[in-house]
């Protein structure tokens, strides 16, 4: 747990390390840190070790959706769409209310280019949050816009939700920004992540979803600040 608080919210990747492989020497069949390692080591862009992390928490107990959800993850970031579409249904099988599969069913059809597609499983994950009103508003956005509309639809109701009190993500933000071809929003979103220290930033580095930005120099300098330039 410490060293989860250390990756995601105080950005120590060293003090972050150190206690993940101090939780494995404690408890080797410990499932959790092998998993929590192996998300920490994606970030890093430490693929190869990542990897072996995620094969011994998946050995380590019965199959779970969230195990095939976070080699989903990792598949994403090594690029391999259709094998991480492949997690994500096993996840689905195991649990079809699984709502962050569904999350991440979109954001990969999204990097395939399947915008449709994408967003068939956005809206799915919508309901299953509990948010049947948003995705209505989504579908009928969609049928009267396009893509476009429906994903703007979704920022509205982020946005509301911040005024409401509610902590809504910037980085998802930022992304949503990218569908729609918003730049200047998307670095803006991110900016703002950095002052709300948004732990979704930790795989800044690695992520496909923000490969429209790696050459900018905002987006270079977002990096910087959160000390990912190791990358």
């Amino acid at each position: 747990a410490l060293g989860w608080v250390e990756w995601n919210y105080d950005w120590n990747w060293s003090n972050a390390e150190r206690d993940f492989v101090r939780a494995i020497d404690l408890n080797p069949n410990y499932a959790i840190a092998h998993g929590m390692y192996a998300e920490f080591l994606d970030s890093m862009g430490r693929f190869d070790e990542a990897a072996k992390q995620r094969t011994f928490a998946m050995q380590l107990g019965p199959p779970d959706p969230i195990g095939y959800v976070n080699m989903a993850e990792h598949l994403t970031y090594t690029r391999d769409y259709d094998r991480a579409i492949e997690n994500c249904n096993k996840a689905l099988a195991l649990d079809p209310a699984f709502f962050f599969a569904q999350g991440r069913l979109a954001q990969l059809y999204w990097l395939k280019g399947m915008q449709e597609e994408g967003l068939k499983h956005q809206i799915a994950m919508v309901v299953l949050e509990g948010n049947s009103e948003l995705a209505e508003k989504m579908e009928s956005a969609h049928a009267r816009g396009g893509f476009k509309a429906a994903i703007r639809e979704k920022l509205k109701a982020d946005e509301l939700l911040r005024n409401q009190g509610t902590w809504v993500s910037p980085t998802n933000d930022s992304w949503y920004m990218l569908l729609i071809g918003d730049e200047h929003g998307a670095l803006f979103a991110l900016e703002k992540a950095i002052d709300e220290r948004d732990p979704l930033l930790t795989s800044l580095a690695v992520d496909p979803l923000f490969d429209k930005l790696r050459s900018h120099p905002r987006f270079i300098e977002i990096l910087k600040r959160v000390g990912l330039t190791h990358q």
